[in-house]
């Protein structure tokens, strides 16, 4: 009874909590000029003229018009500032989680009221 609806109530909270704890990251562009101001670790999402995409989990300059990106699986890609079409840089995405968060938590919230209705009169739900 109250038990386990409370471990319930438990569960969806905690799904919440941590859903927004974690939280969603997006790409938001970039100026190839302030990439070279950008602090080391952040993640880039580099796409090349040639339509080559690049995910980047640090950048290096070698100089003022070469960039050295390094992927995640530790390869170096080295290419010239020119050869690029568009940068984005991860970000944490507060609008996203905040939206995500809601909607679990409103769905969640509904299965609870469902599954309390079915389960409340002991025989489901009856139609006539």
């Amino acid at each position: 009874g109250k038990l386990i609806q409370n471990s319930k109530m438990l569960l969806i909270i905690f799904l919440c909590i941590s859903i927004f704890l974690t939280g969603c990251y997006s790409y938001f562009p970039v100026a190839k000029e302030d990439m070279q101001n950008s602090e080391s670790g952040k993640v880039f999402k580099i796409v090349l003229k040639n339509n080559e995409i690049l995910i980047a989990k640090d950048i290096h300059f070698s100089d003022p018009e070469k960039i050295i990106a390094i992927q995640s699986d530790s390869t170096k890609k080295i290419f010239s500032l020119s050869e690029i079409e568009k940068i984005s840089e991860e970000k944490f995405d507060f609008g996203k989680t905040l939206f995500s968060s809601m909607w679990i938590t409103f769905g969640a919230a509904v299965v609870l009221l469902i599954v309390n209705f079915i389960s409340s009169d002991g025989k489901g739900l009856s139609v006539g």
